[in-house]
Parts: C-alpha cells; sequence; structure tokens
C-alpha cells in the first residue's frame, strides 16, 4: 500500500522552480495532415476515429516534454523499469516501438542512450522534431487500429499516457503481444488524473472536485478509458503477457513533499498541468458542461494552494512475453506421443492426441510447455561437474524455487492426485497426467544429482544434512508417481493410451527408490517394495504398446544390477565397498541410452515408436550372461525383462528376485545407504526429445521467469 506524502515543513511550497522547466520543444516538421481546430487550437486529422481529447500544438507539446522530465525524474533517470535482459547495449540490434510518441521525446532519449538500439516512434501527428539520432525514426500509425507490423518483430515496445485515447485496452495489448518478440518487454505507464489527498483536505474544494467529476463524465463522453487503469493488470495476463510487474508511484502536485526527490518532481508535475491547463480540459469541459463555467478559472489557483495535498497515482506496467507459445507460433497444435483413442498392441493407431497451441494462461498447452521448459533447466545442473557440494546446493534450491512457484500457479483442475484420479475425464486424464507427472519427475532428478551417493544419514555436517534432505525429496517424489501410475491401471483408461512419458516416469521412480531395498527402516523398504512392483506393473503393461517401455525394462536391470552386486556399507561418508561395479554399469547404461536414443528416433520416424504386429510378445533386447554374469544389451531380440530378472534365479518371479538379494543386508545396516546416481549418465537421452516438437525450438535457450504470474481461474 502506498505511504502517504510527507510535507515540508516550510511555508515555500510555491516558490520558482527555476528555468529548467521552459519549453525543451525543438522544431517540427511541416504539417502532412489538417489538423482540426477548436477554439483557436489544433488537433490531429480527422482522418482518424479516435477523439483524442488533448491538443497537439506547441504550448500542448511543451506540457508534453515538462510530463517526461517529470516521470524521468520520478523513475531515478531511467526511461523504463522493465529488466531487460542483455540490455540495449548489446551486441546485436535491439528494436524498439514507442507507441503514442507524442513529441518523440522518449524515444529520442532511448535512442541516444542506447546507439545499438533502432528506434521507432509513432503517433496520430507529426509533432516531432525534424533532427534526431540516427536510430531513430517516427511513423504515423493509429494504436486502435490492427499494427502494420509483423508478428515477433520487436524486443521492447513501450507505450505512456495514453489514457483518453484508447477504447479497447485489451486489443491494444493483443497487438503489443502478437508484435512482441518472445522473451522480450512490454512496459506500460499510465497515469489515474484524479486528483487526491491524504488528510481529505480537497473534498470540499469546489474547483477540484469538478475536475475530478469531468474525468469520469468524460469516459462516458468519449468511450475512452480515463480513470480505470488498475484493470491493466487483468488484460494483459489475457492478452499473454506473463511475470507482470506493476509499480505504483504517488505523485505529489506541487513542491510540497519534504522528501528532495518527490519535492522536485511535484514542482514540474504541477508545471506540466498549468503549462497548458487549457488544453487538458477545453474538449472535455465543453463534452460534459458545455464550457468552463467558474470552476475551470478556479483550478490552477487551487492546485497551487498549500492546502490542497493533491497527488496523482501513476502505475507502470512491465510485462514479458515469454517462450509459449509464440516459440513455434507456427504449429496450430503439438502432437504428443500417444495414441487418440485406446488400440489393440500390434495394431498402432493412425492419429496421435494433440493438445491446442493456445494463448490463454492455464491452458493445459501453457503448463506443459512451462514443465518442459524447467525441466529443460534441471538437465545443466544434473549433468554439471561441479564438485563443490555449496554451489550445486545453491542451483538446486534455485531451480527448485522456480519448480515449486510454477506448480503452485498450475489451475487445480490440472493437478491430480490418488483420491481424484479417478473423477477426471478420460480423454483430458493422459494430459493432465503429463502435467503432474513433469513436476514430479523434474524433483526426482534434480535432487538426485546432489548425493550422488544417496544417504539418510543423521550426520553432523552440512553435506550429509544435505545430501539427507534431498534423498528424502526425490524418494517422495518417486512415490508420488508411483501412486498415480497404481491409480492409472485401477482406472478404465487403457495402458495405450497413456503417453510414453507414464513410462518414463515409472523407470524413474524405479531408479530412485531400488535402492530403499536395502534401507534398514522396515516401512521404508516395503514401501520402496511396493512402489518398484507397481512402477514395473506399468512398464511392462505399456510394453505392449511401446517400444521404449520394453528399453526402459533394460535400464531398470542395470540399476538392479549394480546394487545387486554391490552392498553398501556403514561409513561416515556412505560409499560402494567396490568402485570397479562402476566401470561395469557404465558398459550396461551406454548400451541402454543408446537403445533410449534408438527408441526416439524411430519415434520421429514414419514408425511412431508403436509396437507393431509380429511384435506384441517379444522384447527388442537380447540378455547375453557373461562370465561376470553382468547383462550386456542390444536393441534386438526376444528376451522379455522378467526372463532377464530369471537368468540367475529361474522361475522366481522378479520382486521375489530382487527381495532376495537384499536379504540379510538390511538387519546388519545402519541409516546410511548408497545409490547410484543414474541420471549423469543418461541425460543425453532427455525427455524433451520424446516429444514431436520442431527441431529449431530449444526449451533450454528460453532465458526467463514467467512464473509468478496469477492464473485466473476461468482460463
Amino acid at each position: 500500500m502506498l505511504q502517504p506524502i510527507e510535507a515540508r515543513d516550510d511555508n515555500d511550497a510555491d516558490s520558482s522552480i527555476g528555468d529548467d522547466v521552459a519549453s525543451s520543444t525543438t522544431s517540427v516538421s511541416s504539417s502532412i495532415l489538417e489538423y482540426r481546430k477548436f477554439q483557436g487550437r489544433t488537433y490531429h486529422s480527422e482522418k482518424y476515429n479516435s477523439e483524442y481529447f488533448a491538443p497537439n500544438d506547441e504550448r500542448q507539446r511543451d506540457s508534453m516534454d515538462i510530463s517526461h522530465h517529470s516521470l524521468t525524474l520520478l523513475l531515478n533517470g531511467k526511461l523504463f523499469l522493465a529488466p531487460l535482459k542483455e540490455g540495449p547495449k548489446a551486441s546485436t540490434a535491439v528494436f524498439v516501438l514507442d507507441i503514442g510518441t507524442g513529441t518523440g521525446i522518449w524515444a529520442i532519449d532511448f535512442a541516444d542512450e542506447y546507439p545499438e538500439a533502432e528506434v521507432i516512434g509513432t503517433d496520430l501527428s507529426p509533432i516531432q522534431p525534424s533532427w534526431v539520432p540516427p536510430n531513430v525514426k517516427f511513423e504515423l500509425e493509429d494504436a486502435t487500429n490492427t499494427w502494420s507490423w509483423p508478428d515477433n518483430d520487436f524486443d521492447f515496445i513501450h507505450i505512456r499516457y495514453l489514457i483518453g485515447a484508447i477504447a479497447d485496452w485489451g486489443a491494444l495489448f493483443k497487438e503489443a503481444f502478437r508484435c512482441c518478440k518472445s522473451g522480450s518487454y512490454f512496459e506500460s505507464v499510465e497515469v489515474n488524473p484524479l486528483f487526491k489527498s491524504d488528510d481529505e483536505s480537497i473534498d470540499n474544494i469546489a474547483p477540484i472536485q469538478t475536475w475530478n467529476k469531468i474525468c469520469r463524465e468524460s469516459e462516458k463522453a468519449f468511450g475512452r478509458s480515463l480513470c480505470e487503469v488498475e484493470n491493466d493488470t487483468q488484460l494483459l495476463g489475457e492478452a499473454g503477457f506473463v511475470d507482470l510487474q506493476v509499480t505504483d508511484f504517488k505523485v505529489p502536485v506541487g513542491g510540497w513533499a519534504k522528501d528532495t526527490k518527490l519535492q522536485r518532481v511535484g514542482q514540474f508535475h504541477r508545471a506540466g498541468i498549468e503549462n497548458d491547463l487549457q488544453g487538458y480540459t477545453l474538449m472535455t469541459w465543453q463534452k460534459v458542461f458545455g464550457s468552463p463555467g467558474e470552476d475551470g478559472f478556479n483550478l490552477e489557483s487551487e492546485l497551487r494552494r498549500r492546502r490542497v495535498w493533491a497527488c496523482y497515482l501513476t502505475h507502470c506496467f512491465s510485462s514479458e512475453k515469454l517462450f509459449r507459445f509464440e516459440a513455434i507460433a507456427d504449429i496450430e497444435e503439438l502432437p504428443l506421443p500417444w495414441p487418440d483413442d485406446n488400440f489393440e498392441a500390434g495394431a498402432p493407431p493412425s492419429d496421435v492426441a494433440t493438445i491446442a497451441n493456445g494463448v490463454v494462461t492455464g491452458s493445459v498447452f501453457a503448463e506443459l510447455i512451462r514443465g518442459l521448459h524447467l525441466w529443460s533447466h534441471v538437465a545443466p545442473i544434473v549433468r554439471c561437474k561441479e564438485t563443490a557440494l555449496g554451489s550445486r546446493i545453491q542451483q538446486i534450491f534455485a531451480i527448485e524455487d522456480k519448480i515449486l512457484t510454477w506448480w503452485a500457479n498450475v489451475p487445480l483442475r490440472f493437478k491430480v492426485d490418488a483420491s481424484i484420479i479417478s473423477n477426471v475425464y478420460p480423454e483430458s486424464l493422459p494430459k493432465i497426467l503429463l502435467v503432474n507427472f513433469v513436476y514430479h519427475q523434474s524433483l526426482c532428478a534434480l535432487h538426485s544429482s546432489i548425493v550422488p551417493l544417496f544417504c539418510w544419514s543423521k550426520g553432523d555436517t552440512s553435506q550429509s544434512s544435505a545430501r539427507q534432505l534431498s534423498a528424502q525429496i526425490a524418494f517422495e517424489h518417486a512415490g508420488a508417481i508411483s501412486v498415480l501410475t497404481s491409480r492409472i491401471l485401477s482406472t478404465s483408461c487403457s495402458l495405450s493410451a497413456m503417453p510414453i512419458f507414464v513410462a518414463y516416469a515409472a523407470y524413474s521412480s524405479c531408479a530412485i527408490q531400488i535402492p530403499f531395498l536395502c534401507c534398514s527402516e522396515p516401512t521404508v523398504r516395503a514401501r520402496a517394495r511396493s512402489n518398484v512392483e507397481l512402477n514395473m506393473g506399468v512398464i511392462e503393461g505399456m510394453s505392449s504398446y511401446w517400444k521404449l517401455a520394453s528399453l526402459l525394462q533394460v535400464y531398470v536391470r542395470c540399476i538392479y544390477d549394480v546394487h545387486k552386486s554391490n552392498p553398501p556399507r556403514i561409513s561416515n561418508e556412505p560409499r560402494y565397498t567396490d568402485f570397479a561395479a562402476f566401470s561395469q554399469f557404465g558398459v550396461d547404461s551406454d548400451l541402454a541410452k543408446a537403445s533410449i536414443l534408438e527408441f526416439t528416433r524411430i519415434l520421429r520416424s514414419s514408425e511412431s515408436g508403436y509396437v507393431k504386429p509380429g511384435e506384441e510378445s517379444r522384447d527388442l533386447i537380447t540378455s547375453k550372461a557373461s562370465t561376470e554374469s553382468s547383462a550386456q544389451m542390444s536393441i534386438s531380440g526376444d528376451a522379455s525383462l522378467n526372463q532377464m530378472f530369471q537368468d540367475t534365479q529361474p522361475g522366481i518371479p522378479m520382486m521375489t528376485a530382487l527381495d532376495s538379494q537384499f536379504t540379510g543386508l538390511s538387519s546388519s545396516m545402519g541409516n546410511e545407504w548408497p545409490a547410484f546416481d543414474v541420471f549423469n549418465s543418461l541425460w543425453e537421452a532427455d525427455i524433451t526429445s520424446i516429444f514431436f516438437m520442431d527441431d529449431n525450438v530449444d526449451l533450454a535457450g528460453v532465458d526467463a521467469d514467467f512464473l509468478a504470474q496469477d492464473i485466473p481461474d476461468n482460463a
């Protein structure tokens, strides 16, 4: 909430403000339009439908320049507040658009300060100077119509002081969104022209209240918003902008503020009003009352009086156009690698499901893109070779905060848990599940990277505590994946209708939880066993429809083999007893990774990655036991996953075999236990490659913070 402005103790509120508020307007080009004339003042041409109330003659231009100077002082010498990420001084040209440029003073100042930028200013009247910097130009354009520029054209779009000129702000913002590049910024600065005071001293001042009435009535008379600028926040969001930053300023009218800066701002602000009070009120008073009347002549004197604590509220809206949507704007809908309907094993569907490329914030498409964007930022952290744990922890919690913020803003209708999953409409369930799995999977991968030898120890060092925390977080989200997959099996929705990412998430959940099979805590061990069993059930079921599901089973076997042959031992810093096993695991993981990459190639081909006729009962992997009893994998063959697990113990079900391998270990182990960091060896098989997204779309390249936006419930 804006705080009251403290007044000065002296009585010098009306002292001279000096010569520096004199007109800074330079000579203007010859008029190419016939201006409208009203009571000796000129207005923009009748060519335009915009019935703007302010004149365009020299006196009004002086006031425009004074107002620009006042606002620049208010912003501490800045021309804008938008956090342009690379800055206009970047090596590549920055394209800037100034809508309603007026005298062009903002565009000229911007061009002077950032010579690498190319600036265009538009207005209804050619009242700009003829001598301007070489990197700025002015054009005639009516911003209330469709803009003449192509989509994704500007790096920064700026508007200010357009109150009374715009009938449809929503349409204006949508045009700005269309013309903004992805990752660019849009900034709007508007004032609420109603005079207000902190002490209610102006409530009974007739001239000032008449001004306020004129402002309100003018909205109806002209059909254009003059006072209601606060709802711009919602309109910007509806246009597609995100990461909205709103900065409100209380601006004194006059030099009565105690604060030195506000005192100076107020002096120039009042000077701008007094310089052309007639211009601001002539047409509006005529439109509403027919003539100014006595109050019109008294307003200027009342503004000078010390007892009038009048102030404007200035709102600065800064919004970013993030990767949408627009990064793949040429794609009307996003095809996803799962079928439009159920299908029989060996009979691939002819169509795949799609998600419309909608602009509406809060759509399934929007949340999927945001989730995948965050996933792409998890990958560099997992791949990072940084050995300093403190630095890794900072990276992890920074991206985790973004993930949690995104998830907090995801509409409730896109969040599912075990209790409501059966109530979700079957056609929507796969798409909504995908958003949920991306969330849980991102946090699993993120926190598994810190371990890399998981521990649940109660160590007294910061490293042990951090690893303990990450292990617990990874385990909890892996468990959430397991619960969701279990509920999928209990619904009427066929596994053939599930996106392949369900199998991928189930595999990742296994990778996290297999080490917990040797945890000393019985309840944790039992939970891990149940979850792994559920995950494997989903993977095995989906292997009848998706080739990758068979490959993921092999990957689970790789993880299983490492823990089977390398029981952990207790130590202050948990580790494996035999590090040579890592080398052996590396061989297996490389083969498994190659299989996943092979699948993504198949998925992008005409084969679509579905199991074809004759493939329903066979796996793509052959198991060849080596002298060390280690399985070597290739991309062809007939052995099933269950057979692989039964190579050393024929006839024993997979989970029974897993349990037997850890029998006797649990009772001798403490609360410390390790697990190999499987994600570091697999990230080249990024899940984003599982989606039919254009090859030119690079989610990792999106440099934006778009998570703090408010999502309307009805989006």
